[in-house]
């Protein structure tokens, strides 16, 4: 009876939502909803700023397995990935993304992925995208992406690892643009999501969608070359004329958002520095590598001689010394040399005027200040969609002080010697210029702009005013410190899940899968500290119905914290019930939640649950909202919920503010000095 009641609580709240869109409420129970009410005359609900729904169709239709819906329903659309990435999934993909070798099965069993750290599989099916809606999401930002290298690569490489043939599709970024935008057009408004979403091409169109009780959904672009122009001299001796028919083929395709540089250098400007994997796509797509300098002085602490590659990285870098050219220069510390082109001037001045949100991720610093200043001229809110902040990089030191705090940044080089004094020995995780500074969010907060914080939380290093412990890597524990920064130097954040972007989702708190995010960290995972971390975790969330298929494989031993007899044990209290000894009380901690029961996300014959899988798929993100919200509650920091559910309100109101008419000012050059 009482699960009964649960459904008959929750299809009351839900259409209790869809009268009063400023009144919180979940369609899947749980209670991490609670307490976040809005304003009255606001949308309430949660913005998620960067999202790919339909990568499926990018780098040429061979990368990202599974699509988000399929005539035949989801048997077609996520069935096994043997035609994608080989009969035992070691195709290409599994060495250029460090995917690793996986079970094939998709529909009905699912016993290789979706999974929280998967890069090559679809994790945003349509009844997925819809649990998010039901739980919260009320506006997401669904970006085309695309990188013609990898697309060209995958299918000039990959044809001895898969069997059958695929349609391909062009790599270009100009057709990814047309691809997708025409994908979502189906999908959203006349398909299988038209029932809960629709696109947006306006403030007001958004407004009218969520107050309507249906998720918005706001079109951008996150691709190498905006109009397949990867070097300033192809828009020849009068760029403006083509600047300005880009800036009108994109807002007439339905783009609303735009990041006018993403991993390559092209016409617009330089990526920021922060992987050296990039760099070596960069000279392998262009025939030039990323223009670099010194940044020890100016607080960058990122060397990429101590980053991790991938297996293609050396080879590619190889070939550039052996044509004379150096991948880096010898430098304690790198960040780019570069910023916005001439013409990236114009075509950020021209995204502006016209009215599209322009985000500055993915950009060099000095192009992100570029595009700050030019904003401030402008007075139009920039947003920064899917952020780290600086000061929680690893080798950062935060004391905290009367109505503030202050930093100190490690004095010495990052290395394997002093790799201990920074906290970590991964490369990747230390202060690059990847992430945002406390100067750039205060310009953004002026300009009313909004900034969307990463769920899966790899390079945070410090526990934001010690309030929740960070004891768990890459999990809900890391993603409230960036909530807990956000909040205090904005007022509110946005989430930026990145589904489908090349990047991990949030993992488990518990199982043998627990707290991974460092186990490949020889500093962080030294001695008993994964265990220590996996042991540590309490609170987990409770789920209306219990677990009812466990098999051996979701409970895998390798890299697990716990030991082979333990990795066993959690598979027999899995299956039989409670157990004495390590697992039995950590399966009891993971059971313990004080939440109201959450309705389980099913598919097919597999049976989804936060604790032991992590954010396996989109649907999944209301599960780890409430596992976030018991984590805080239990760390007496129960506020940091409320701000994600006024970030659809946020959005809508940075975007008003962006529709207002002004003088057009373009010309006026990228500026020099403070903001």
């Amino acid at each position: 009876m009482k699960y009964n009641a649960w459904v008959l609580l929750t299809c009351l709240l839900l259409v209790t939502a869809q009268l009063d869109p400023s009144r919180p409420a979940s369609a899947l129970g749980g209670d991490y909803w609670q307490g976040t009410e809005v304003k009255p005359g606001e949308v309430w609900g949660v913005a998620d700023l960067h999202a790919h729904f339909f990568n499926y169709l990018a780098f040429g239709g061979r990368v990202m397995h599974g699509t988000p819906s399929a005539p035949n329903g989801i048997r077609q659309a996520l069935r096994n990935c043997r035609s994608n990435h080989g009969e035992d999934a070691h195709g290409t993909s599994t060495a250029l993304l460090a995917e690793p070798a996986h079970r094939t099965s998709g529909y009905p069993h699912f016993e290789g992925w979706p999974r929280y750290d998967t890069l090559i599989h679809q994790q945003a099916y349509v009844d997925w995208i819809r649990r998010a809606w039901q739980g919260g999401m009320r506006l997401v930002q669904v970006d085309v992406q695309n990188t013609p290298f990898l697309g060209t690569l995958y299918g000039a490489t990959n044809r001895h690892f898969v069997k059958g043939e695929l349609t391909p599709v062009a790599f270009d970024d100009a057709s990814a643009l047309e691809l997708q935008v025409g994908a979502a057009r189906l999908f959203f408004n006349e398909g299988p999501a038209s029932d809960f979403a629709a696109i947006a091409y306006s403030a007001a169109d958004a407004r009218r969608i969520i107050k309507s009780g249906k998720m918005a959904i706001v079109l951008g672009l996150e691709v190498e070359s905006p109009g397949n122009f990867s070097l300033e001299s192809q828009l020849g001796k009068d760029p403006r004329t083509k600047v300005n028919a880009l800036v009108k083929t994109l807002w007439e395709t339905g783009v609303r958002h735009v990041i006018p540089i993403h991993l390559q250098r092209n016409a617009f400007g330089h990526p920021a520095v922060f992987n050296p994997t990039l760099n070596a796509m960069n000279f392998a797509a262009t025939g030039e590598f990323y223009a670099t300098t010194e940044a020890f002085d100016g607080g960058v602490r990122f060397d990429p001689s101590r980053a991790s590659g991938t297996s293609i990285t050396g080879l590619v870098e190889l070939a550039g010394i052996v044509g004379g050219k150096q991948p880096f220069p010898q430098a304690k510390s790198i960040a780019a040399a570069q910023g916005l082109t001439d013409a990236g001037v114009m075509f950020v001045e021209a995204l502006m005027q016209q009215g599209f949100i322009v985000d500055v991720e993915h950009m060099s610093e000095r192009a992100v200040d570029e595009t700050l200043r030019l904003a401030v001229k402008a007075d139009v809110p920039v947003i920064s969609s899917h952020a780290d902040f600086r000061d929680l990089s690893f080798g950062t030191r935060v004391t905290w002080q009367d109505g503030g705090y202050s930093t100190e940044i490690n004095p010495l080089p990052f290395s394997e010697d002093n790799a201990g004094s920074y906290g970590t020995s991964e490369g990747l995780k230390v202060r690059t210029e990847r992430s945002r500074t406390p100067q750039q969010l205060a310009v953004i907060r002026k300009l009313g702009g909004v900034v969307g914080v990463q769920l899966v939380s790899h390079g945070v290093g410090v526990s934001w005013r010690d309030r929740v412990p960070l004891d768990c890597d890459a999990s809900s524990k890391g993603f409230l410190q960036l909530v807990a920064y956000g909040v205090e130097h904005l007022g509110g954040v946005a989430i930026a899940s990145d589904v489908g972007g090349f990047a991990t989702m949030p993992a488990p708190r518990f199982g043998t899968e627990a707290c991974p995010g460092s186990r490949d960290d020889k500093v962080r995972s030294a001695g008993d500290r994964l265990r220590t971390q996996a042991l540590a975790q309490r609170n987990g969330v409770q789920y209306q119905t219990p677990l009812s298929a466990i098999a051996p494989w979701r409970f895998p031993a390798k890299g697990s914290a716990f030991t082979e007899e333990e990795t066993r044990a959690w598979l027999a209290v899995a299956q039989r019930g409670p157990a004495q000894g390590v697992v039995g009380e950590r399966w009891k901690a993971m059971n313990e939640g004080p939440n109201a029961p959450l309705t389980r996300s099913v598919a097919g014959k597999r049976e989804f649950d936060v604790n032991l899988d992590g954010v396996a798929h989109y649907g999944m993100i209301p599960d780890f909202f409430q596992d976030s919200a018991n984590v805080a509650r239990a760390a007496g920091a129960p506020e940091l919920i409320a701000p994600l559910f006024r970030s659809a309100e946020q959005y809508l109101q940075m975007w008003e503010r962006l529709s207002l008419p002004r003088p057009a000012k373009r010309g006026e050059g990228r500026g020099e000095g403070p903001f």
